[in-house]
């Protein structure tokens, strides 16, 4: 018997594993059970199975609804879609109260409840857990047993009413939930369905811009000195150039007129996050806490169509791209040439030219940039109480602060809700908020 458990390679001993309940001729399912996962891990583990030559046809995936949520429902739906193309795939979250919490992965013969091979153990489908070169000391142990396997999939066949699809994943109905489990006794689980009545709305301050930083050889002089000896040697050209005070960094920025052309026709320096923050956000250790129904209409007034034109004409920027990247590769040639850079400093044009099309690729980042907030669910699972606790704590801290104070300065409607709230713990003081403005 091999060793069970596991430090270095361990998604390689996964497949090895895996690999002992093959036929000839085959197709396979494969089946991945885990409470935390990644994506990229779940894209490694099935790039590892296809290089061993087994033919797989679909996948189902079975996962804790915390991690899901930390990722968010849109970027993995955006993930299942490029996988989908691949292998047919189904995403479950489990959608209770409590934690999700084994570890599975099963590569039986398709459409077969019981021939293929069963590997159980501490491993979670992530980097630390699996994918990553070492990470966590994990135990993996492989049974091909019919009779096992069969038992694997009726258990889990029995779970599947406590499974949603990710598609489906905001049908979770945390009030009903909440209802079902509380009791006058239980304090923490009102504090986490509190909590997940709101959103956390997170100010965006990040500003669009397309960058080269190199490490200068330093010199005896000043640095606006150091600044203009540069500009001179590197001549004209579209670009901001600045060097820090301390002559030790220079920044060199590109498209800054047409980012600033940008901006302008935009009015992406506008504070649209000023109102609604004030007069519905609680301050607290992971920012502004509000109701969803408010954070919900604020995503309504939101103009879609005014963001794809934004978004477009940032991809409108490729058409200079190569030019760009002309003046990227000669600048760094200057500056080596001139002994301003070391010369073993690599050329930046690759780096330069992938992160500028991440960049304009990236909605998610660029709707953060444009209406310049950022709208997460809360990151925490039931079972992170520590956590949980904490944020409580601090919500209703500064609720009680904002009361105290209310003579100096208007308490707002959500500061009030959250209180009466807690107080009589009637999750409803909340969600009936009404939204006076937006």
């Amino acid at each position: 018997m091999s060793n069970l458990l596991v430090h270095q390679n361990k998604i390689c001993k996964l497949v090895n594993l895996l690999q002992k309940g093959v036929e000839q001729n085959k197709t396979y399912n494969l089946t991945i059970v885990s409470c935390y996962f990644n994506p990229e891990s779940i894209k490694r583990l099935i790039d590892e199975i296809k290089n061993q030559n087994i033919q797989l046809v679909s996948l189902d995936i079975y996962v804790d609804r915390g991690d899901a949520l930390k990722i968010g429902k849109e970027e993995l739906l955006k993930w299942l879609l490029c996988v989908k193309q691949q292998i047919a795939t189904q995403l479950y979250i489990f959608n209770k109260y409590y934690l999700f919490h084994p570890k599975a992965y099963c590569l039986s013969v398709h459409k077969s409840f019981y021939r293929g091979s069963l590997v159980v153990g501490s491993a979670n489908i992530t980097e630390n857990g699996l994918s990553g070169q070492w990470g966590n000391l994990e135990l993996l142990i492989d049974t091909q047993e019919p009779d096992s396997i069969s038992k694997f999939f009726i258990d889990l066949s029995n779970l599947k009413r406590d499974f949603t699809l990710i598609e489906k994943l905001e049908e979770f109905d945390y009030i009903e939930d909440f209802e079902q489990h509380i009791n006058d006794e239980n304090d923490y689980l009102f504090e986490y369905y509190l909590l997940k009545c709101g959103y956390l709305v997170h100010k965006w301050d990040e500003k669009l811009s397309f960058n080269v930083f190199y490490e200068l050889i330093k010199q005896n002089k000043s640095s606006d000195s150091e600044e203009q000896e540069i500009k001179d040697i590197l001549g004209e050209g579209e670009r901001e150039i600045n060097v820090t005070k301390a002559k030790k960094s220079l920044t060199i920025r590109y498209f800054k007129k047409d980012i600033y052309k940008i901006y302008k026709l935009y009015n992406l320096n506008k504070t649209i996050r000023t109102d609604i923050l004030g007069d519905y956000g609680v301050e607290t250790v992971l920012g502004y806490w509000i109701p969803k129904q408010i954070v919900n209409s604020l995503k309504n007034q939101q103009k879609q169509d005014i963001f794809e034109k934004f978004h477009k004409d940032l991809i409108g920027l490729e058409e200079k791209l190569v030019e760009v990247l002309d003046l990227v590769r000669k600048d760094w040639e200057s500056l080596k040439n001139n002994g301003k850079i070391n010369n073993s400093s690599p050329s930046p044009v690759e780096n330069f030219e992938e992160n500028f099309k991440k960049i304009i690729s990236d909605s998610k980042l660029l709707e953060r940039i444009y209406y310049r907030y950022a709208i997460i669910e809360l990151p925490y699972h039931i079972s992170q109480d520590i956590e949980i606790k904490e944020m409580y704590k601090s919500l209703i801290q500064t609720c009680d602060k904002k009361h105290k104070y209310s003579k100096y300065s208007k308490e707002n409607l959500t500061s009030r809700a959250v209180r009466e709230a807690n107080s009589t713990k009637d999750l409803n003081k909340i969600i009936n908020l009404k939204v006076n403005n937006y």
